[in-house]
């Protein structure tokens, strides 16, 4: 059966504005008590006051997600107000310049902070959520990432893709470490999403993705619709019938994942030479 998310609490990062203020207002609707984080401060309270005002319970902090005392508090204080946090939801992300820009003309100092922004912010909030998570052996951590992680983009001078590739290693990191805990971490892409974010002058050939899609994903991973598919990656215009279909080879063939594409058919060296430690 699916989960039953009323009355639970889940913790949203980048939730002013965009898709991650519409994850948070639909999973208020879905009777979900709701911590919104942003870094500015008039979006996530606008945020939060929307959700109140339509009868939801939800609180609202600004701050840098790569902080590690905000976060700290930031997790701390949810639990105390709204109760046990079951659902993470990793959103906040700075996107790619897509101007061209060379890597190596690239300012080092905002490189890095992008960086910091897309793969150490969900770090810190995976490592002060999930231990409260493990030891209540529920709960789920998802990481708002794009298919951009999985390839070279020379159009950006590298920060986006390079930090959606660490966060996809990070979602594989968590999934191996959580088996058995009742605890699940998968990778989500919302597709193009035309947000406020969104600088583009026209529309992508497919379209926009509508940002309901996304939300109904996310809604279907927290009910436990996915739970098979830890440390996998699904997208939101995926034909979710046609995956399901592959399941078992998905899951036999440990695809939907980021990996090293062997050179030959025997190509031995990209086969895991990892195993359980030693007796």
């Amino acid at each position: 059966m699916a989960n039953d998310l009323n009355g639970r609490v889940a913790l949203i990062t980048g939730a002013g504005r965009g898709i991650g203020r519409s994850l948070a207002v639909r999973l208020s609707a879905e009777g979900m008590k709701v911590a919104l984080v942003a870094r500015t401060q008039a979006d996530v309270e606008s945020a939060r006051d929307e959700i109140v005002a339509a009868g939801g319970q939800a609180i609202a902090f600004a701050a840098d997600v790569a902080d590690q005392s905000a976060v700290e508090k930031i997790i701390a204080s949810t639990e105390a107000d709204l109760g046990p946090i079951y659902l993470l939801v990793n959103n906040a992300a700075r996107s790619a310049s897509w101007d061209g820009a060379k890597l190596w003309e690239s300012d080092p100092k905002d490189w890095w902070s992008r960086v910091e922004t897309n793969l150490l912010g969900p770090y810190l909030f995976v490592r002060y959520a999930l231990p409260a998570m493990v030891a209540r052996g529920e709960g789920y951590v998802l990481a708002m990432n794009s298919l951009a992680g999985a390839a070279a983009l020379s159009m950006t001078d590298g920060a986006y893709p390079v930090s959606k590739s660490g966060l996809f290693r990070l979602t594989d990191q968590l999934a191996s470490q959580l088996k058995g805990t009742g605890v699940h971490a998968l990778d989500l892409s919302p597709g193009l999403v035309l947000t406020s974010a969104n600088d583009a002058p026209a529309a992508p050939p497919g379209g926009w993705t509508p940002v309901e899609r996304i939300c109904d994903l996310v809604v279907a991973c927290a009910t436990g619709q996915w739970d098979d598919f830890d440390g996998k990656f699904l997208h939101a215009t995926d034909d979710f019938e046609a995956v399901r279909a592959h399941a078992d080879e998905i899951l036999r063939n440990d695809r939907r994942v980021l990996r090293i594409v062997p050179g030959w058919d025997e190509d031995s060296r990209m086969k895991p030479y990892w195993g359980p430690p030693p007796e």
